[in-house]
């Protein structure tokens, strides 16, 4: 769906979203050189949190915005300019009383093109922004709960942010922080306080919030209370170096199950909240071909976002529907493959098995879903021979703690009919809150592909950090080149998730959703080769909104199965490293705007020779 500006409303893709390269396009008249000005860069926004139906004063910061910038939303929202500024215009914005909770991408419209995009997230609670000097007690910021506190750690090195707030006896209130979903630097701890400065609770590390964090507290006396936000260790530097938390008396899910389905399926999903009481939310796996992941919301849990689930293209089964092996000496259940297992790991040191029948020569995959679909589960997958005793392959992926999900592939040696495949966490833990999705296909060689010239790579101007692959600005009539990258091996990819076995023969690349007025020629990335462009053309007739593409590779196994793979591309919203992990915001859209000529500012370009046509 496309991207949506002022009131009209729209959500994106929920997983994956990205930022924008600046296009210098050069153009000859005669002996007279024109280049296009950049486009936008946004680097911040101010708060990141709205509150539905209410008004906030938002403020961007960045590069190139010019006097007649617009915010460009996936929810629906009143929008007023309140302030031009080439590097900070501000907005007031008012959220829907309907718009959809949870994290949305925002990005910056100009008449010289669309911008990079930055993270925000709407609820229905009070947004009061961080008052400072509040870092000793004697100085900390009277607040009423509910409530979400928001603002900068100025000197991360030794800024304390402290809050006072009341609490009557037995009161239950939870504390989240949103500030790692929103892309933001701080690695935060939070701890409670009472009024004799007695630690109550503290949080860092809280499984399954993907490096935010939770306190759930219940105060047992009336009174005066404090709660303290800082950097973990005090020397997280960065202008992203902003911070989100909710503070209410908010339920929460802790778990849910199954953690997905099959594309176009219904499925039932059982919800446990903080307490563990269950709920049951009926809904339908997305049928989109390229949707791998999608969200569930949670409105009922304020406490949560929406829960990412997955989606599947093999039959599904239930871990509990499967018979166990009579064969006293496998420990073991039946398993029909190709299919997904939803399981859970129920005991501490507990071993989930399942028995395959399999054929000498057959290539399988084995890959988990789990750590990113919130289960705090950390799986060892292995796969071995039953009646030969002789293990086949393993992975728990230890040497790259960006992928704590394991995957494997082997390929079944002479004599074998059987094959057990087992998962366990690495850490001997288990319980309800530890349930996975395991993937058992046909496995063989394979690649990526991915938005722009090379994998996993940002720009870094030492005060910035973009991936600017998955946006494209364009002019009516010119031509304009959109990179492909393709990773044939895990030396291409070192933050792959999953086996990846080096497919090596020819890749069809298509546009599969192009508006009428866009024209994307089909290319064939040449066997062995890892690079590829796509020429994108503009009409007439083209759209003036922003609108998503999405790119494709098709391709041919030597025994004859398909492979059809999204381009994406995982982004760099605050620091590289967090650009490698598997909950950072990846992209599988690319974002257009085609160029009104009539409002695209000109200047004269450099002296520098160069050649007719676009340059990049």
């Amino acid at each position: 769906m496309l991207p949506a500006i002022a009131k009209v409303g729209g959500i994106f893709h929920p997983l994956l979203e990205a930022s924008v390269a600046p296009l210098f396009l050069f153009t000859t008249f005669g002996h007279a050189l024109i280049a296009m000005a950049a486009p936008p860069e946004l680097d911040l926004i101010v708060p990141q949190h709205f509150t539905r139906g209410k008004t906030t004063i938002v403020r961007c910061f960045g590069k190139n915005m010019g006097p007649k910038a617009q915010l460009v939303l996936p929810f629906a929202a009143e929008v007023r300019e309140t302030s031009a500024s080439d590097s900070s215009p501000s907005f007031s914005v008012t959220p829907a009383p309907d718009a959809l909770l949870g994290v949305h991408p925002i990005r910056l419209r100009t008449t010289e093109g669309i911008s990079n995009l930055r993270l925000t997230a709407v609820s229905d609670m009070p947004v009061v922004v961080e008052q400072e000097p509040n870092d000793r007690e004697e100085q900390a910021q009277r607040i009423e709960v509910p409530v979400v506190v928001t603002g900068p750690l100025d000197h991360p090195a030794r800024d304390t942010e402290l809050f006072r707030f009341s609490a009557v006896a037995g009161q239950r209130l939870t504390f989240v922080t949103q500030t790692r979903q929103l892309g933001l630097s701080p690695d935060l701890r939070m701890s409670l306080y009472d009024a004799h400065r007695h630690m109550l609770a503290t949080a860092e590390g809280t499984p399954g919030m993907f490096e935010d964090e939770r306190i759930d507290y219940t105060f047992p006396t009336a009174g005066e209370y404090f709660l303290k936000v800082h950097d973990a260790d005090y020397n997280n530097v960065g202008w992203t170096n902003h911070y989100n938390v909710k503070i209410g008396p908010m339920n929460y899910v802790r778990t849910v199950f199954p953690l997905g389905g099959r594309r176009g399926e219904p499925i039932r999903v059982a919800v446990f909240d903080r307490d563990g009481e269950q709920t049951m939310i009926e809904t339908r796996v997305p049928a989109n071909p390229i949707v791998d992941y999608w969200r569930m919301p949670l409105d009922d849990f304020p406490g949560s976002l929406p829960w990412p689930l997955a989606a599947g293209e093999h039959p599904e089964v239930l871990e509990a529907d499967l018979s166990s092996v009579t064969d006293q000496s496998i420990d073991a259940r039946h398993v029909d493959w190709p299919t997904t297992i939803n399981g859970r790991i129920e005991q501490p040191e507990e071993q989930d098995s399942y028995l395959l029948k399999v054929k000498p020569g057959q290539k399988i995959r084995a890959v988990v879903d789990a750590y990113y679909l919130g289960s705090p589960l950390d799986g060892h997958l292995l796969a071995y021979d039953p009646l030969g005793k002789k293990l086949l392959a393993q992975n728990n992926d230890m040497h790259l703690r960006g992928n704590v999900d394991p995957g494997l592939w082997f390929e079944v040696p002479a004599g074998v009919t059987s094959v057990v495949v087992s998962l366990r966490d690495v850490f001997g833990r288990g319980g309800r809150e530890y349930p996975y999705r395991l993937t058992i296909e046909t496995g063989g060689p394979d690649f990526l592909l991915s938005l722009g010239k090379e994998n996993f790579r940002s720009e870094n101007d030492k005060s910035r950090l973009y991936d600017r692959a998955d946006t494209l600005n364009l002019r009516l009539g010119k031509t304009e080149t959109l990179p492909i990258s393709v990773a044939r091996g895990p030396e291409q990819a070192p933050y792959h998730f999953g086996p990846l076995q080096g497919f090596t023969g020819p890749i069809t690349v298509r546009c599969l959703n192009a508006p009428p007025g866009i024209t994307i020629e089909s290319i064939t990335i040449a066997a062995g080769k890892t690079e590829g462009a796509l020429t994108v053309l503009a009409a007439d007739n083209a759209p003036r909104t922003p609108f998503e593409l999405t790119i494709i590779g098709e391709a041919l196994r030597d025994d004859g199965t398909k492979i059809f793979r999204v381009a994406e591309r995982r982004l760099f919203l605050c620091e590289p490293a967090f650009g490698n992990m598997k909950w950072n915001y990846v992209s599988r859209q690319l974002t257009c705007l085609v160029l009104d000529p009539q409002t695209v500012s000109a200047k004269p370009a450099s002296e520098e020779p160069v050649s007719k046509g676009t340059v990049k």
